[in-house]
Order: structure tokens, then C-alpha cells, then sequence
């Protein structure tokens, strides 16, 4: 189970303090959807793996039967908080029985929503653990990422050199569309539905699991690679092959699957997982619908590594490649009054200025503009008719090292970038120069709130509440 941000709903119709609590829980890194009725939130608590549910007293107006009927239907905990007044009469009894697990007092106390939302996230975690750690999956029956890593371990240590071990993981494709179309029900439908085609795929001694939430994993001893990626091809097409109609889905089905072996005695049961994994995260690349075999295109992943380990990828770039495109120009009959009609709407700091044929005649600062405008006796004139700032340009296929000359060797700090005469974009000398300093792919890099190897969640002590 992947680590994510908290995720947290809530309702009610008071914009004002939808908006208060939204900008308080996104500051301290919360992720946080806001509905403003009650209809809608049920709904997407309903679909969405939410993990806090905070919803308003005066929005569910007292009605408690509403959130039991939703509690009711969903399989996993969703922590519910109920903001009230102090003296409004909530009947706790009905409240917790409808699944409300804590209180929180109107107005809004910021040390005490997120001291109490720090506290519950714990109860979350452990809930997450507890999942983890069951032996079957509550939902389609099939073994647990728990008894998947244990019956792993036990068949690793009956490897030998003679005996082969396959590992197949299948992944369902956007599957989030399935929950958002037909909601958590027809999710859980389709992955139940999934779950017993590959288990009654499998013969005695194999082993299948349920991983995560749409990830499922097959062991199959005495499988070499070759005859695990003919297993799994036979139920990608399975699966492509399921009738909408069983699916209770409008939309067809697909799959990416990743396929891995064991390869020595001393193999681990992270090293066989790891391998599987970085096999269907190339399948999900590809497209999907498809599976790809570990190794399988690892001469295409050196080989863009290498690139980017270069220090510089943009060295095969062409000017083309590395141009901001400019959205619109001017011709010189047209009258200023345009120019500065096309300068408000699109915010650009200057316009390029074609003549009658689309050659370049030169540039309109938007600074230059607004003096004219501003200038009633001036206001009617035509564009040819001021004076335009000369700028150079190049051709789109000049490459990346004789623009960085350009760059360098001259004074410029705006180049066009034509093909024949007529311009396609610009590039700034400042954006371009940064260019050329090696890339650090950490500042690309998406950041997460736990490590990769993390199979629960993970919360992390971000905020001190002063008592």
C-alpha cells in the first residue's frame, strides 16, 4: 500500500468555512476537497478513498441517517468529525451510532482541528497496518500483500538452481474511472470480478493476491520468464475479453501486467518484488494493455539515463525545441487601437509586426503601446506608422550550441525564431542561459511524505500545537 497525502472531505454550506478550514489544512499539507451540500459530499466520501471526514452540524441538519446509510455501504474507515456548537444539541448517541468518531467545537479553533486531526491520523496509520497485515483481503477473498510477502519467502527458500519461480503483477488500467463513473460499488465489482478470473486461472501450488488497491500478484513455481509471460498474456486478454455487461461498466477493461523470475539462490524476496514492479511500471508507460518482461527494454532506459546524467540534455535541441511559441502578431495596416486590444487579452510584453506578405518587420513593446494609446491625438494611427524595435532571429532548426553562441557572443536578449519569414516563437536570453548548467534532476523530482519502500502510511509530525 503506497504512502499519499492525508486526504480530507468536508461539508458544509457555509462557504466562508469551507474556506477557512480548506486554507488552514492545505498550509500545513493536507490534501482537502470541499463540498458545499451534504448530497454531494456522501457521494464523493462514497467513491474516493478519503481518510477524515469533517462535516458541519447545520449541514446535516440533524439527519444522522443519511451518513449511517453511507458508513454503512463503504468497507473501509473513513475517521468522521462533526463540527458543532457547544450548546446545540447534537444527540451524541445517534451521532457516534451513525459514525461519528470525534467532536469539534464552532468557531473553529485552528490548534485544536489540527492537534485532533495529528492525533486520529494515528488511528489511521494502525488501520492501514492492520490491513496490511491481514491474511486475506476482505474484498475479493484472495490472500493479503501479508501472506503474498510470506508465501513468497517460503518459496525463495526452497529455490534451487533447477527450479524456476514466476511472478506476475497485474495492474488495472485508470481504474480510478471505474470508481468515478459507477462509484466504490462497481470498483469493488470489477475487482472482485478480476480477482476470481485469475484465481480460477491458476492451478494447485499457485498463488494469487491482492497487493494493493488494483494491483494483484500471481506466483507461479516452476515458471521460467517465458512460460510466465505466456500465463500472463492469456489473462491480459482475459481481461480485455470481460463483457461490460458483467462488469456492470459502459467502458471496456484493460490491463498492464509485469513479469519478473527469480534468478539465483540468494535471490530476496524485495529484489524479486522490485523487479516485477519496475516491470509493469515500463507496461504502464507503454500505454498500457500490454506486459512487458523484466529487462525487457532496460537498453532504452540506460540509454535516456545516460542522457540525463550528461549533465545536459538539451545538447541534440534545436531552437524549435526550446521556444516559448508565440500566440499571435500583428500586421503593420493594423491600428494601434488593435495591438493594444491584443496586448490586454493576452498580457504579452511585446507583439511581433508582420507586413502585408508575414515577413517580420520587427517588435511593439506594450509599453510602447499603452504611451501611444494614451495619446488621443495619436490613438487612431496605424502600426506602420511608429517606429518598431529591431530584433534578431534565427531559424527553428538552429541547433541548441549556436543559439547558447548567440547567447553569449552578442548583446541580444530576445531571439525569434522563424521558419521562412514568419516567426514561431521567441526564446528570453535569462530562460535560455539557464539552460546549460547541468540539470539537477532533483528539482524535477516528485516529492512524497514517505520513502518509497513505505507500505503504509506514514505521518510525519508536521505542525507543534502550543497547549
Amino acid at each position: 500500500m503506497s504512502a499519499h497525502a492525508i486526504e480530507v472531505l468536508l461539508a458544509a454550506n457555509d462557504r466562508s468555512l469551507l474556506r477557512q478550514l480548506s486554507y488552514v489544512l492545505q498550509e500545513f499539507g493536507y490534501r482537502v476537497v470541499a463540498c458545499a451540500d451534504l448530497e454531494t459530499a456522501l457521494s464523493a466520501m462514497a467513491s474516493v478513498p478519503f481518510d477524515f471526514f469533517i462535516l458541519d452540524d447545520a449541514t446535516l441538519g440533524r439527519d444522522f441517517r443519511r451518513l449511517a446509510e453511507t458508513r454503512h455501504a463503504i468497507t473501509r474507515h473513513v475517521h468522521v468529525f462533526l463540527l458543532c456548537q457547544e450548546a446545540s444539541g447534537v444527540n451524541v448517541l445517534d451521532a457516534v451510532e451513525a459514525g461519528v468518531d470525534d467532536f469539534l467545537a464552532k468557531p473553529v479553533s485552528v490548534g485544536e482541528i489540527l492537534s485532533r486531526l495529528r492525533a486520529a491520523a494515528r488511528y489511521v496509520e494502525f488501520d492501514r497496518r492492520w490491513v496490511v497485515q491481514q491474511w486475506e483481503d476482505p474484498l475479493t477473498g484472495l490472500w493479503s500483500q501479508q501472506a503474498f510477502s510470506d508465501r513468497l519467502q517460503r518459496e525463495l527458500k526452497l529455490f534451487t538452481r533447477t527450479r524456476k519461480l514466476g511472478m506476475v503483477l497485474l495492474d488495472l488500467d485508470l481504474f480510478r474511472r471505474v470508481n468515478a463513473c459507477g462509484g466504490l460499488e462497481a470498483g469493488n465489482h470489477v475487482l472482485r470480478t478480476v480477482g476470481t478470473l485469475l484465481k480460477q486461472n491458476c492451478a494447485p501450488g499457485q498463488f494469487v493476491a491482492r497487493l494493493e488497491e488494483d494491483c494483484f500478484a500471481v506466483l507461479l513455481p516452476d515458471h521460467s520468464i517465458e512460460k510466465a509471460s505466456k500465463w500472463a498474456e492469456r489473462m491480459r486478454q482475459a481481461v480485455a475479453e470481460l463483457p461490460s455487461e458483467e462488469l456492470r461498466i459502459d467502458f471496456p477493461l484493460t490491463a498492464s501486467l509485469g513479469v519478473a523470475a527469480c534468478v539465483a539462490e540468494t535471490d530476496s524476496p524485495e529484489d524479486a518484488l522490485r523487479r516485477a514492479r519496475r516491470a509493469l511500471e515500463d507496461a504502464k508507460c507503454s500505454g498500457g494493455d500490454c506486459l512487458i518482461c523484466y529487462g525487457e527494454h532496460d537498453e532504452e532506459r540506460r540509454a535516456w539515463t545516460k542522457l540525463l546524467e550528461s549533465g545536459n540534455p538539451f545538447n541534440t535541441s534545436t531552437a524549435r525545441d526550446v521556444m516559448t511559441p508565440l500566440p499571435v502578431a500583428i500586421y503593420s495596416s493594423d491600428s494601434v487601437a488593435h495591438a493594444v486590444a491584443l496586448v490586454e487579452q493576452t498580457q504579452l510584453t511585446w507583439l511581433p509586426v508582420l507586413d502585408s506578405s508575414g515577413s517580420l518587420l520587427g517588435v511593439l513593446s506594450a509599453q510602447r503601446l499603452t504611451e501611444v494609446n494614451g495619446n488621443s491625438q495619436r490613438a487612431g494611427m496605424l502600426v506602420e506608422q511608429l517606429e518598431l524595435e529591431p530584433v534578431s532571429h534565427l531559424p527553428e532548426a538552429t541547433a541548441f550550441q549556436a543559439v547558447m553562441e548567440r547567447f553569449l557572443g552578442d548583446d541580444e536578449t530576445l531571439l525569434l525564431v522563424t521558419k521562412g519569414t514568419r516567426p514561431q516563437g521567441y526564446i528570453a536570453r535569462d530562460r535560455f542561459l539557464s539552460l546549460v548548467n547541468p540539470v539537477d534532476r532533483e528539482t524535477f523530482a516528485a516529492r512524497s511524505a514517505a520513502s518509497a519502500s513505505a507500505s503504509y502510511l506514514v505521518v510525519e509530525d508536521q505542525i507543534e500545537v502550543e497547549a
